[in-house]
């Protein structure tokens, strides 16, 4: 961990992005504002076109053969399948065959002090993250998440839009969290939690707990009934 490296600069480096789905599409939005990205590689029998966002889609074992791991550098642009366990997979490959990996953060995250950040991750835009926070490898963190001071998230966990953490919280590695979660003060989250969409976990979790909100209720009558009737 690199405390003092707060955002990627521009540079000459070739990107590749690992993936080939929606994910991918959207990191290559934000990584080929300032960097060169040059191909997009996944596993053999993903590759169910040739081309995504004009460049070209290289099935893994061609990739392999066709460049060395000194010419290129991997974004692995993979979601949460499996509670991130397929990411790993793909880093673990990926590494031992010698590739250097890149890791993201935007240039708006101001780094706060004594926070590290690990390697291979993610971190948008509009993040924020309080002081003496630690934030673990291959982690991704979407936009407008808010992490509070002494805050610990661990390797390959996942946060998505609008996630809130307040002080003290600790995520366990390969943990999700959906849009708009919160976890309370001090609340210890343990590895492989899945916490939903808008939910707020004020106890501990144990391993591979499952924490959702219920769903928000769809009435009988339409939108304009429902303003008339709040009258």
């Amino acid at each position: 961990m690199n405390p003092n490296n707060h955002f990627n600069p521009a540079t000459s480096e070739d990107i590749v992005i690992y993936g080939s789905g929606a994910m991918a599409e959207t990191l290559f939005s934000y990584i080929v504002q300032d960097h060169n990205v040059i191909a997009f590689v996944c596993e053999d029998e993903y590759c169910l076109t040739s081309n995504i966002c004009h460049l070209p889609l290289i099935p893994l074992s061609e990739f392999i053969h066709q460049f060395s791991n000194k010419d290129v550098t991997i974004a692995i642009a993979v979601g949460f399948s499996e509670m991130n366990d397929i990411r790993k997979r793909i880093t673990d490959t990926l590494k031992n065959q010698g590739f250097k990996l890149f890791r993201f953060i935007h240039k708006s995250f101001e780094l706060h002090r004594n926070v590290t950040v690990g390697e291979f991750g993610f971190i948008l835009n509009n993040t924020t993250i309080h002081c003496n926070s630690r934030i673990g490898d291959s982690v991704f963190i979407a936009s407008g998440v808010n992490i509070g001071h002494d805050c610990v998230v661990g390797d390959y966990s996942w946060l998505n839009s609008g996630v809130s953490l307040a002080g003290g919280v600790s995520i366990g590695e390969h943990c999700f969290m959906g849009v708009n979660a919160c976890v309370a003060h001090g609340v210890s989250v343990a590895p492989y939690t899945y916490i939903g969409a808008n939910t707020l976990v004020t106890k501990n979790t144990q391993l591979g707990d499952v924490v959702v909100t219920q769903a928000g209720e769809i009435f009988d009558f339409d939108s304009k009934a429902y303003l008339a009737w709040l009258k």
